[in-house]
C-alpha cells in the first residue's frame, strides 16, 4: 500500500491568493501548511524506556525537585539563611544518594555469583543478570 504524502510543491495555494482580508489569507495559509506538515511529520508515540537506577526512590526524586527549587531561590535571593539552608540540604541529599547507591550495589554484590563482574558492570552502569558461570 502506497503512503499518501502531501507535498508543498503539489499544493495549488488558490485559497491563499484569492482570499480577501489579511486574517483569512493567513488562516488559509496556516491551515494548508499545518495539513502538509502533520502529514509529512506524524506524531510517533515513544515508550519511555525509563531509568535503570533502581536506587532512585520516590523520596530521592522529590528531594531532588525540592533541591532544584531551593537552588533557584538561593540564586535569586541575597538572604544568607536561604543560601545556607540550600547548602545544608544539598550536602544531606548528596550523602543520601551516595548511601542509596552503596546499599543497592551491596545488595547486587550479595546476590551475585561473580562479584568482580558485578562490581565492574555496576560501576559502568550496565544492568546485568545474575548468571552462574562454571569454570
Amino acid at each position: 500500500m502506497a503512503d499518501f504524502v502531501l507535498n508543498l510543491s503539489y499544493e495549488t495555494w488558490e485559497p491563499v491568493f484569492v482570499g480577501n482580508g489579511v486574517n483569512r489569507i493567513f488562516n488559509s495559509f496556516l491551515s494548508t501548511f499545518h495539513m502538509i506538515f502533520y502529514s509529512s511529520f506524524p506524531l510517533i508515540q515513544v515508550d519511555n524506556v525509563g531509568n535503570n537506577n533502581s536506587w532512585i526512590t520516590l523520596g530521592i526524586i522529590i528531594s531532588c525537585n525540592h533541591k532544584r527549587e531551593l537552588c533557584m531561590a538561593s540564586r535569586n535571593s541575597k538572604i544568607s539563611s536561604i543560601i545556607k539552608y540550600y547548602k545544608v540540604y544539598y550536602r544531606i541529599l548528596s550523602k543520601a544518594t551516595t548511601m542509596a547507591k552503596h546499599l543497592e550495589y551491596d545488595k547486587k554484590k550479595l546476590k551475585s555469583h561473580n562479584k568482580i563482574k558485578t562490581i565492574i558492570q555496576t560501576e559502568l552502569g550496565r544492568n546485568i543478570k545474575n548468571v552462574e558461570y562454571r569454570h
